[in-house]
């Protein structure tokens, strides 16, 4: 059984479970909410109130789940790009990629992952870079508390990584809106395969219209972009994740109104998730339970 941990801005949310051939199987899953401001854009600023969080996680989650964790950072913090990368062994893959970004004052990790693979053109990937500050900082205070890492991803490919397992995606052109607290990750995906992310600040109070009007600004930049990739079909769905209860209420607003598809993810990938709570929400969870796999 693996343990995956997702940092959020406004929360810290643990997942424990198996993931195996497309399928995974949860033991249990919890979410402990954050003061305002103890993380700002991947920054641990209250450090007092973040080991509190982790420590009910531990309370929760008793030995020996706190071993080789498997750590998600939210996108925010990224720097995120697609592009055509050369077939190259992984030391030199990594020096190719830091020319991609401009790393400027802070010394920068690089990373990536495959979304396609073409002998004929080159492979597609999504290459990324974050802080070397930030990740040294999560390992430090993970080391302090005695709990062992194994990994360190970013949200965004915890999403991928859940969405290329799901057989309902396969070849289709959709959007996830993640929203964590006030930030907004729009990701679109054209014949399955991820190929942008909008990210937005909101700054209408959770739960208004108002915010609805800024989710939909973001969504318009998406159709746009798939028109400009002149891609043969439209946006067929959208999947909403990270909601808080009162985000719903715009969720469902948007189901009655918007004329794209409004998708539950819970229910298209009910066959994937196998977990005893009946009221378990997959959106809620997506990036925690999707770094849960390691491919």
């Amino acid at each position: 059984m693996d343990t995956s941990i997702c940092i959020g801005s406004n929360k810290i949310q643990m997942a424990c479970g198996t993931a195996k051939n497309g399928k995974v199987i949860l033991d249990s899953v919890e979410t402990v909410m954050l003061y305002d401001e103890t993380i700002i854009n991947g920054i641990v600023t209250d450090e007092v109130d973040f080991k509190n969080a982790i420590e009910k996680l531990i309370v929760a989650f008793p030995e020996p789940a706190m071993k080789d964790v498997r750590i998600t950072i939210e996108s925010g913090p990224a720097l995120v790009k697609v592009r055509k990368v050369p077939n190259l062994k992984d030391p030199q893959m990594l020096e190719w990629i830091k020319g991609e970004f401009e790393e400027g004052e802070d010394k920068l990790i690089y990373d990536y992952m495959i979304l396609e693979q073409d002998k004929t053109e080159g492979d597609t990937a999504l290459i990324c870079a974050i802080k070397e500050s930030i990740v040294e900082e999560i390992i430090r205070i993970f080391s302090n508390m005695d709990i062992s890492i194994s990994c360190i991803d970013i949200g965004l490919s915890s999403q991928i990584k859940f969405v290329h397992q799901m057989k309902i995606t396969e070849g289709k052109t959709f959007v996830i809106l993640n929203i964590d607290g006030q930030n907004l990750d729009a990701t679109l995906y054209i014949n399955g395969v991820f190929k942008m992310v909008s990210r937005a600040r909101l700054l209408s109070l959770q739960g208004t219209l108002e915010m609805g009007d800024e989710i939909d600004k973001e969504i318009s930049k998406l159709v746009q972009f798939n028109y400009g990739e002149k891609n043969s079909g439209e946006i067929e769905f959208i999947y909403f994740s990270g909601m808080s209860r009162e985000q719903r209420k715009i969720e469902e607003n948007k189901n009655q109104e918007d004329a794209i598809e409004l998708r539950n993810i819970s229910v298209d990938a009910l066959e994937m998730v196998e977990i005893k709570e009946s009221n378990f929400l997959l959106g809620d969870y997506l990036y925690t339970v999707g770094n849960l796999f390691k491919k």
